[in-house]
């Protein structure tokens, strides 16, 4: 069988290619880190051109286009949003991953420990048990973007209801605290203040600019 895009699959951060490593200042930073031979913990990366073609292969922006007709994003009114949201996010819900996705999947998430943490880089996402939990947790994490939290947010920010895919990443649910020593140091390489989560054994799974 051929072999998935690696555009449109996990993969562990290490082998991204750097046209995703560009996609997300979070995911720049953690090979940036890992480059600059700091410890780095085992990270998977679901691309964003993943969510792109949920959404295509779903057909889902006309469907979530007619569930958003009465809402005018230039002065969008509470009540209609908060009408709409609960099918925006039964839509997404509904709708399934390919397979062949499904594959990629596990066999990228096989080496991550037993209980992952399943997020939006700069967010903290959910904990799920390895597996179709983490896989549920996935979905999940695209249907959060419909709840009506989410969308009036976004309404604001860009006065459009339509969202713009993001990465996924999925690593060790088991975090410490970060050394000063390591923080100052994840800091001089990426030229910013940065907040770390790190693994109970030390190795960086997050780096976030503060």
């Amino acid at each position: 069988m051929q072999a998935t895009h690696p555009l449109t699959r996990p993969l562990p951060l290490r082998q991204l290619p750097p046209e995703v490593l560009g996609t997300d200042e979070e995911v720049s930073a953690l090979a940036s880190l890992a480059a600059a031979g700091l410890p780095l913990g085992s990270v998977v990366v679901v691309p964003p051109a993943v969510e792109e073609r949920f959404y295509r292969l779903n057909n889902l922006p006309a469907l979530l286009k007619d569930v958003f007709a009465d809402v005018d994003p230039e002065d969008p009114d509470e009540d209609d949003v908060e009408d709409a949201t609960p099918a925006a996010e039964a839509l997404v819900r509904q709708h399934y991953m390919l397979d062949e996705f499904i594959d990629d999947f596990y066999q990228a998430t096989a080496r991550l420990p037993g209980m992952v943490r399943v997020r939006r880089p700069r967010e903290d996402g959910e904990v799920a048990a390895r597996g179709r939990p983490a896989l549920l947790a996935l979905k999940r994490t695209y249907q959060r973007d419909w709840s009506y939290e989410s969308v009036w947010a976004r309404l604001g920010r860009q006065r459009a209801i339509a969202l713009e895919a993001r990465p996924v990443l999925l690593h060790d649910a088991d975090e410490a605290a970060a050394s000063a020593e390591l923080t100052r140091g994840a800091g001089d390489v990426l030229g910013y203040p940065v907040a770390l989560r790190i693994t109970k054994e030390g190795a960086i799974v997050g780096a976030q600019r503060v």
